[in-house]
Order: structure tokens, then sequence, then C-alpha cells
């Protein structure tokens, strides 16, 4: 298959494992799938450990899904959540990594989640879309959208909008926030997603980046330290970290 198949491809959920047996392990393919992924033309799904990409269903256009991720201040708009959906890429200068999507309040096909075959709201509208993660996004689409209701997700946006005009201007404190839910090493492991049962197999470039985070935990030994590994889904960062510390003394410290 091409490039340009991949789309299509991905209608149903598939893993990188998948993509990568139908379309080649190629620099090209995983920087088209990033563009997909940047363009919310694609989600990635990783709740049950494994990541797997598929085509999303919205028929927002760019501009539209930008207006409401910018109304939204790439915040997750489920008042429960209010996860930062976007960052700059620290592997390329100049991306962006976004893990946020535009969904549909009202949805837009008789398959999906909040269906009403009459009203007057254009469905592919600004005024119809609400900006969330991905895994709210999905949470809200399952089982036709039971427990999430149309009404609910228009109050979530009218409370999101509050949220934010109270807060514009003032400073965000994101790493304090991130460490009132900060888990210990101990904690963390215990989560039966986290070892996942295929081998883990270690490579130079691996064994690198293994090495580089526990000579940054060993150097800065007194010192408060967030390290931040970032790569798209599915390529095991989690189960690189589990393995960089389960052995070692620096499971302690974590």
């Amino acid at each position: 298959m091409e490039k340009k198949d991949l789309l299509k491809f991905l209608e149903t959920p598939k893993t990188v494992e998948e993509i990568e047996k139908e379309f080649g392990k190629q620099k090209e393919i995983y920087e088209f799938l990033n563009k997909l992924y940047e363009s919310c033309k694609i989600r990635c799904d990783d709740r049950t450990g494994v990541s797997y990409y598929e085509k999303t269903d919205h028929d927002f256009i760019l501009s539209t899904v930008r207006i409401i991720a910018q109304s939204a201040a790439y915040i997750c708009s489920n008042p429960e959540c209010r996860k930062l959906t976007i960052t700059g890429s620290e592997a390329s200068i100049g991306k962006v990594i976004n893990i946020g999507e535009a969904a549909h309040i009202i949805g837009n096909a008789k398959v999906s989640a909040r269906y009403e075959e009459k009203t007057i709201v254009n469905k592919s509208s600004v005024e119809n879309g609400i900006w969330l993660c991905r895994n709210c996004h999905k949470l809200v689409d399952s089982n036709k959208g039971e427990g999430y209701p149309t009404e609910k997700l228009k109050q979530w946006k009218i409370e999101h909008n509050k949220y934010l005009s109270k807060n514009l201007g003032k400073p965000v404190n994101l790493s304090t926030d991130n460490l009132k839910t900060a888990q210990s090493f101990k904690s963390w492991s215990k989560n039966p997603d986290i070892e996942s049962p295929r081998i883990f197999i270690r490579d130079p470039e691996r064994d690198l980046i293994m090495q580089k985070i526990k000579e940054i935990i060993n150097i800065n030994n007194q010192i408060t330290q967030i390290i931040r590994l970032s790569g798209l889904s599915g390529l095991g960062k989690t189960r690189l970290i589990y393995e960089t510390l389960k052995s070692s003394n620096l499971s302690e410290k974590i």
C-alpha cells in the first residue's frame, strides 16, 4: 500500500505494528501518520495499554477545528478532566504534539452518538463542536453516547468558557498541578497495563535513553526532577520507563 491509502486503512482501529506490517517501517509513513494525527483526521486510543489509531468520524473542516480548539484554549472541556492537549515538540522545532479532538455535540450521522435527525444547528459548525482530549472524546461517544446527552456536553462547553474567562491573564502552574496527582513508582507499576506480556526488546537506541534517564536522576539526587519522554503513542515509552526503573535502586526515588 502507498501513503495515500493510510487514512482508508485506519477506518477500523489499527496498532502501530499492524500499520508497519502493511506499509513498512518507512520514515515518510511515520511523518504522514503524525500529520494526520495533528490535523485531527485520526485519533489514538491507548486506554487499554495498547495504542490503536483510527480515522475520526467528524466532518469539521480544519479551520473549524482550530477555532473550536482555540476557543477552549486547547484544554479538554470535560470539567472533571481539563487536560492540556497541546505542546511544542521537543524532537522537531516548529512542530506540535496534539492529543485533543473536536467532538460533535449533536451527532453528524445516524450511527453517531447523540444523533438528531431534525435540528436547526449546522452539525459541521463551531457551535456544534466541543474540544476534548482523545480519551474523553472516546468516552462521550461510546455506546451511542449513553450517559453523555447533548445537553450535558452543551453545559460542559458553557462552563468551560466561564472557567477560561475567569482565569484569563492569570498564571497557570502546570507542574504544581501535575505533582498533586503524581504517583510513586511502586504504586504506578502495580497497574496491570504497565508491564505488557510482550517481551521487551532492547537495542542500542533504547539503552542510550535508559542510561540517560538514570544519569539525570542520579546526578540531581537532591532536586525534584520532571523528565518528559515524548513520541507517538504505541512506540513503547511507558514500557521503556518501567524497564529503566524496575531493576535499579532508582525505583525508590520515584
